[in-house]
């Protein structure tokens, strides 16, 4: 307790866990001063696991809704393959290409951005998945003037 710095001991051994968590304070002060460090929130005592789990859900949910072509995952495959850095969706997922045709599975963050891995395979719980592209926002003053 108001320790702007600390390290974690394994319970009944004396083995310190490797990382290092500092207080929100310190890790602002340290944020505009310092770089090669990544700083990852593990816990906001201003938002509770429920409200954060409702957060996560309810943008899932919002991906699904705004999918404006669906498929199946080997249509999705196909499509990241030939469209190489467009992405297809659902729900928590995401898979995209990479330049030499890896495809690339994404994971949702609370923060909105997606951890990408190489799968060695796929979990068996994407395969039967609704899989789509976003719909297009559309701009209709600026698409009236674009007309040649």
């Amino acid at each position: 307790m108001n320790q702007p710095m600390f390290r974690m001991k394994l319970p009944n051994r004396n083995t310190l866990l490797s990382y290092v968590y500092v207080s929100d304070q310190l890790m602002q002060v340290l944020r505009g001063s310092i770089q090669g460090f990544q700083f990852i929130d593990i816990w906001d005592s201003e938002v509770s696991w429920r409200q954060a789990e409702e957060k996560y859900e309810r943008m899932c949910q919002q991906i699904d809704l705004s999918l404006s072509q669906t498929f199946d995952f080997n249509t999705a495959q196909d499509y990241v393959t030939k469209n190489v850095g467009k992405l297809v969706y659902s729900g928590k997922w995401a898979i995209k290409a990479d330049k030499q045709g890896e495809i690339l599975l994404g994971t949702l963050k609370i923060d909105g951005e997606y951890d990408w891995i190489t799968p060695l395979y796929y979990p068996p719980v994407i395969l039967s998945l609704t899989w789509g592209i976003k719909e297009k926002k559309r701009m209709p003053l600026l698409s009236k003037f674009l007309r040649f």
